[in-house]
């Protein structure tokens, strides 16, 4: 059996009232559901967040094999979220 190839997944959440220790609370909560779902043995990672205080919108990326881990650390987290799609990343060469 081959195993699946990790991916890379944006969601998008809108937050009304956002700020920055909301933001902080989501990321920790966030961590936490990663952390339980990899000690089940779901292979992914949180990569980051980016926030857009005057936009009351958050997104995330996270790297994992399957959008059904990504929701599920969502769900876990307790964290609304309106869009999830796979992305493909861009670093710059410098």
């Amino acid at each position: 059996m081959r195993a699946e190839r990790t991916k890379t997944f944006l969601v998008e959440s809108y937050v009304p009232h956002l700020d920055g220790p909301t933001a902080a609370t989501m990321a920790g909560q966030v961590e936490r559901a990663v952390a339980e779902l990899q000690r089940l043995g779901i292979a992914m990672v949180w990569l980051r967040s980016v926030v857009l205080l005057g936009e009351e919108t958050c997104f995330s990326m996270f790297s994992a094999q399957k959008v059904d881990h990504v929701i599920e650390a969502n769900e876990r987290a307790g964290v609304a979220f309106d869009h999830v799609v796979e992305v493909v990343t861009i670093e710059a060469r410098s």
